[in-house]
């Protein structure tokens, strides 16, 4: 195998690992982010868990910009909440600073 093929399959290889990093941070923001909202809508323990699973299968299936905020307002706004999108994308923020540290040291 020559040098260029090397250097080729090298990017490749970092490319694959940078998207699936990708995938996981989005993976546990919107995990956290469902958990918080079902907190937000008083759901019981098990209900928090399984709203937060369909946050997260939801973000995959639909991963176009916003949808996983919009979603979740819909929800929050059916159950009562007055909580506003810039307040659900705050946390959506904090939520993928908290999955990007919480992932580094996982790796430890």
């Amino acid at each position: 195998m020559s040098d260029l093929d090397n250097r080729e399959k090298a990017f490749e290889n970092k490319f694959a690992h940078d998207e699936e990093g990708k995938f996981r941070i989005a993976s546990r923001r919107r995990k956290l982010l469902g958990l918080w909202a079902a907190e937000e809508m008083c759901l019981s323990d098990e209900e928090s868990l399984n709203y937060a699973m369909t946050i997260v299968k939801f973000g995959i299936e639909d991963n176009s910009h916003g949808a996983v905020i919009t979603k979740i307002l819909a929800d929050i706004k059916q159950k009562g909440s007055r909580l506003t999108e810039s307040q659900v994308r705050l946390k959506n923020d904090e939520f993928e600073e908290i999955a990007k540290k919480q992932l580094l040291t996982d790796r430890k």
